[in-house]
């Protein structure tokens, strides 16, 4: 029996808190507006001023999470199914992103061949269209694509998988390299933010901490317990962010994925006070329709804009404009979230089903839930710390696959519902330092 840890269900909060902030800083910096009233300013501040690097929340958080599905499939089988992973993760994408293209197209917002080909090519961040929103999941697909591609290779040719930790690290490293270049040389500075040359390092993070999550759980557990080095991490982060913005497009991004992945580890041991806090639960719940609201967060917002002129109130009052967007990309993201994505994903789960659980499945609730991961039961024998919170949350550790399962997820966007699925070719070796 596998046994499924979540703090909602198959959920676990704490990602979907993640999430929750990551699409607030996401359209904070596109929903912006001075309206004069001290308190509105006030909330408005943060997506105003470093909303832009809720991206690179959303990409170290999907790294994270895709990354510890593909390294858990190889621990489990030593092989990956790399046309069954794009398969799912297609299903997972492409619904709500290409019904977003259409409504485009067919309502006459802009000509088909402005927006359709780069999006089915998922080429738009080097292909620009006026959709400049998509660019991050033109970056998602290209870097999950390569990495597939590479965990294949590694397989083919027997590499262990000792050695991904110096690719992740060097790939963070050439990342900022190309940057400073880039940008010592003149390249724009919107280049510099969404080609994907330039900004695959936050992904790169994100799938490191999982490779350490699933090899090295020891070191992970030894994280999660430095609360206070990741507070210090995560202020000294946004404190930097805030007071250099001329460095942003260079040294600006790195700083910007290395303080979402401490408050990351931050959040992963604070899942119990998240449950209690109201506001960090409406937050979470936010977080659920993250990715529809990322990729629709514009529509009921125009069309409401328009239909207050049409109706001749003239132009939209600064306070009207606010309530407009947030709640128009709300309601857009529950609506298709519910329309679209989830119709979808179940469709995928009965062509392409979950390969990860076998036998029963048992879904636990609780404050401790959070605290585990999906690792084979010796681990929790040798590291007291997951065995104390196994036994916590589930009443024993040491009998069965401790496993996190978290659910549909938003974009980014991240992306928990996609599974690496267990059918491949080729063995992958990993030989953990002990």
């Amino acid at each position: 029996m596998n046994i499924t840890i979540a703090s909602q269900g198959r959920r676990v909060l704490a990602l979907d808190f993640a999430r929750g902030v990551a699409i607030l800083l996401a359209i904070g910096w596109h929903f912006h507006v001075e309206t004069g009233y001290g308190v509105l300013d006030a909330l408005q501040a943060p997506g105003a001023t470093v909303g832009w690097a809720g991206v690179d929340l959303f990409f170290v958080l999907s790294g994270f999470l895709i990354g510890g599905l593909i390294f858990s499939e190889v621990k489990r089988t030593g092989r990956l199914d790399v046309r069954r992973f794009l398969i799912r993760r297609a299903f997972k994408i492409w619904p709500v992103l290409y019904c977003y293209i259409l409504l485009l197209a067919v309502t006459g917002r802009y000509e088909p061949l402005q927006i359709v080909p780069q999006t089915l090519l998922h080429i738009q961040n080097f292909w620009q269209t006026p959709l400049s929103h998509l660019w991050s999941l033109a970056v998602e697909e290209h870097f999950y694509l390569a990495f597939a591609l590479l965990i294949l290779l590694f397989s083919l040719s027997g590499v262990s998988l000792n050695r991904l930790p110096a690719l992740l690290v060097g790939v963070m490293v050439l990342a900022l390299a190309l940057r400073l270049i880039a940008a010592a040389s003149g390249t724009h500075a919107q280049t510099l933010q969404v080609q994907t040359q330039f900004r695959a390092d936050a992904l790169a993070c994100g799938v490191l901490l999982a490779y350490v999550k699933c090899f090295r759980p020891d070191i992970f557990a030894a994280m999660l317990q430095r609360k206070a080095v990741w507070l210090l991490a995560f202020t000294a982060g946004t404190a930097f962010l805030l007071l250099a913005p001329a460095l942003v497009a260079t040294v600006g991004y790195s700083v910007a994925f290395l303080t979402a992945a401490a408050l990351l580890l931050l959040l992963l041991e604070c899942g119990a006070w998240l449950e209690k806090n109201a506001v960090c639960r409406l937050v979470a719940w936010i977080g659920v329709y993250s990715y529809a609201m990322y990729v629709f967060q514009f529509v009921l917002y125009r069309a409401s804009e328009k239909a207050w002129v049409v109706a001749g109130f003239g132009g939209v009052p600064p306070v009207v404009e606010l309530v407009m967007k947030y709640v128009g990309a709300v309601v857009a993201a529950v609506l298709v979230t519910k329309a679209v994505e989830r119709p979808s994903l179940a469709l995928r789960n009965r062509l392409f089903p979950s390969r990860h659980a076998s036998g029963g499945e048992l879904v636990v609730r609780g404050s401790h839930a959070q605290d585990l991961e999906r690792m084979p039961a010796h681990h929790a024998g040798r590291h007291p710390i997951y065995a104390d919170r196994a036994a916590a949350a589930v009443g024993t550790a040491g009998a069965a696959v401790l496993a996190v399962d978290v659910g549909p997820a938003g974009g980014g966007r991240p992306d928990g519902a996609v599974d690496a699925g267990a059918q491949s070719t080729g063995q992958l070796q990993h030989s953990p330092r002990t």
